[in-house]
């Protein structure tokens, strides 16, 4: 019998690993167009553009969930469909 931490784990990454699923489609395109804009980029320079496109990406997002959150009786609701996007 599996302890109850050892089942709440598993079930977090099966979870993690669905979420990370999602997202696996809109990540290789944006890899494989990098890839044909710069095609002489090292691996370490590609992932490097990645991770700045994901900074910005997070940081567009909380300002917007922030801009929203703070109209009242809107905001919370808005705010959690601009971070489930």
């Amino acid at each position: 019998m599996e302890s109850p931490r050892a089942v709440a784990g598993r079930a977090i990454s099966v979870a993690m690993d669905k979420a990370l699923e999602l997202h696996r489609g809109a990540v290789l395109a944006h890899l494989h167009r990098l890839r044909r804009t710069r095609p002489d980029a090292t691996p370490a320079e590609l992932l490097a553009a990645l991770e700045r496109y994901y900074l910005s990406a997070v940081t567009a997002g909380g300002v917007l969930a922030g801009g929203v959150a703070a109209v009242p009786g809107v905001g919370t609701a808005m705010a959690t469909v601009v971070n489930l996007a």
